[in-house]
C-alpha cells in the first residue's frame, strides 16, 4: 500500500511535543515558539491554535476522551483547554520549575 507523506505547516520554530487523538484523526503539537496546535489530519489543516504561554511547550497530554489536553511550558506554567469551545479552561500555576 502506498503511504501518504504530508508536511504541517504551522509552527515558527521547532516541534517539541506531537500527541494523536484518541480519535485517531486529529494531532496535537507543542513548540519552541510558544504556541499548540491542533491539527486535522485529513486536510492537514489547522484547526484551532492558542498563544498564552511565555515560554517554550514542552509537556502536553489528551484526556482519555478527547474533549480535554493540558500543556505545560519551561516557565512552570500550565493550561488545561477545553477542545470543545477552543479556549482555556483552568490555568494551573505553582509550578516554581519547567513542566
Amino acid at each position: 500500500a502506498r503511504q501518504r507523506h504530508t508536511v504541517l505547516q504551522g509552527h515558527f520554530d521547532r516541534v517539541n511535543r506531537i500527541r494523536f487523538h484518541p480519535m485517531g484523526k486529529h494531532l496535537l503539537t507543542t513548540s519552541h515558539d510558544k504556541t499548540w496546535i491542533f491539527w486535522d489530519l485529513e486536510t492537514s489543516k489547522e484547526l484551532m491554535g492558542q498563544t498564552g504561554h511565555s515560554s517554550a511547550i514542552y509537556a502536553c497530554a489528551i484526556q482519555p476522551d478527547g474533549s480535554l489536553f493540558y500543556t505545560g511550558d519551561l516557565s512552570g506554567y500550565g493550561m488545561l483547554w477545553d477542545l470543545r469551545i477552543g479556549k482555556g479552561v483552568l490555568p494551573l500555576l505553582g509550578h516554581v520549575k519547567q513542566i
